[in-house]
């Protein structure tokens, strides 16, 4: 009897260790079941479509640099862009890219439609309308990162840039921190520690390209400024990096210069009231001599927006592009 109760103490000291062992790797198991699920789940719903089929999306273009060595001989060249694609498999999904693209389509529109291939997310198709495109590099945000990470980049390189500085021939301009610069046939860039950014501004103008950095409201964030003598396009420097600026609609910020549109006859740096900031200048001649209507512009990340306005007498600058001291004219470089 003794015997028997010390076998039954023995056993009873060993189910709950053993009861407990066992829940313990069931909570594993759940643990590891409820990871793979989201996973498993994605698989099955993406096999579901037809094997290849492209699901639509959009890609928006934050930023782009072009090759310096400008288009082949079938009109294309390499351009390196930055941008977020959102689609049913992909929300913010950052895409850095280098393709191939119409020289005489680029720089395309921001917001691009696109194809997503659900069996590979993040593929990019272009879909764009009279913009020829071929894919031929893609990376994630996360790869670049990582080569960051890993020193493969010299250590003041800029991914989103060139090697190299300006084209052979390019007119050039000093300004705080690089070189801005236009090339013969009217590419635009800058050239800093951090590499080479370019783009090409679409126009019609048979004037000139002109361009001109500027740090409009003095705390370091340059603006770069590019002028056909039609209109003035307004760009954010990052580095190297050429960044478009858009109005409330979506689309590129564009100056008026010659009263085209009906709201701008220049470009200015003024304080109305509260801090210098880049302004649009309008001519209004009238009755009692010539005046001027100044519009601020308050410009909030990439976005650009009308601001305060007033009336004040005329000034040479109402027809020209000027930021404080700085004259398009005197401190700007013009297309060779």
């Amino acid at each position: 009897m003794s015997h028997r109760r010390s076998n039954c103490r023995a056993i009873r000291r060993c189910v709950p260790t053993f009861y407990h062992g066992a829940m313990m790797e069931f909570a594993v198991l759940l643990l590891l079941l409820g990871a793979l699920a989201p996973v498993a789940g994605a698989r099955l719903m993406a096999r579901r479509r037809p094997r290849g089929q492209m699901v639509s999306g959009t890609l928006l273009v934050t930023g782009g640099s072009d090759s310096t060595s400008g288009p082949d001989s079938s009109g294309h060249q390499s351009a390196t862009i930055a941008g977020v694609m959102n689609g049913p498999n992909l929300n913010e999904h950052v895409v850095y890219e280098q393709m191939s693209v119409d020289a005489s389509q680029w720089p395309a529109t921001q917001l691009s439609p696109v194809g997503d291939a659900p069996n590979n997310p993040g593929r990019v198709v272009l879909r764009t309308a009279g913009v020829t495109v071929r894919r031929l590099v893609a990376a994630s945000a996360a790869l670049v990162a990582m080569s960051w990470m890993m020193n493969v980049a010299p250590a003041q390189a800029d991914p989103m840039c060139n090697e190299g500085g300006p084209p052979e021939g390019a007119a050039t301009r000093a300004f705080d921190g690089g070189t801005v610069w236009v090339s013969p046939n009217g590419l635009v860039g800058v050239t800093t520690a951090g590499g080479t950014g370019s783009l090409r501004v679409p126009s019609a103008s048979p004037m000139p390209m002109q361009a001109l950095v500027v740090d409009a409201q003095g705390d370091g964030q340059k603006q770069l400024i590019v002028s056909d003598g039609r209109a003035a396009h307004l760009y954010l420097l990052e580095g190297c990096r050429i960044n478009q600026v858009f109005d409330r609609q979506g689309s590129p910020f564009v100056f008026d210069l010659q009263n085209l549109r009906g709201n701008g006859t220049g470009v200015g740096c003024e304080d109305l009231g509260d801090g210098r900031h880049l302004v649009a200048l309008q001519a209004l001649p009238g009755p009692d001599g010539a005046a001027m209507r100044r519009t601020e512009i308050t410009i909030i990340e990439s976005n650009a927006a009308l601001g305060r306005s007033d009336t004040v007498p005329a000034t040479p600058a109402a027809s020209a592009i000027t930021c404080g001291a700085q004259t398009m004219a005197d401190d700007g470089v013009q297309q060779p």
